[in-house]
């Protein structure tokens, strides 16, 4: 049974411009070492952390919730799962109310092109 559902999109060009004003604290207080990493990595990484962020925000629409209620947007982590599969680790706040609502699985896919970036979240529980 779904438990949320949230989608986001948005430009690269919002984050590039974040990151140039507010530097590292922008980043830190948006995104975790593993994502910047990752991000960094690529050949677009403004896509990439853009499309992150769209990620972050789908979920947070799916818990029903802010960013601010969930803990801030570290409480949301995407990692890559098998076979380069996204997937959303909750952290603090996001994993409690994940847990409160009965969430068991997410589901996620992420989108970018032409500097824009999409992200779909699927939250599902146990019935």
């Amino acid at each position: 049974m779904i438990a949320g559902i949230g989608i986001d999109i948005l430009r690269a060009d919002r984050i590039r411009s974040a990151i140039e004003r507010y530097g590292e604290r922008f980043t830190r207080r948006v995104f975790t070492c593993t994502e910047l990493e990752y991000c960094r990595s690529k050949k677009n990484a403004y896509e990439s952390l853009a499309a992150r962020f769209a990620v972050k925000e789908a979920a947070f629409k799916a818990l029903g919730r802010g960013w601010d209620e969930c803990g801030g947007f570290t409480a949301v982590e995407v990692v890559t799962g098998n076979g380069g599969r996204p997937e959303i680790v909750f952290c603090g706040k996001a994993r409690k109310i994940a847990d409160s609502i009965g969430v068991s699985r997410a589901f996620v896919t992420i989108t970018h092109d032409s500097g824009i970036s999409a992200a779909v979240v699927i939250l599902e529980k146990q019935v």
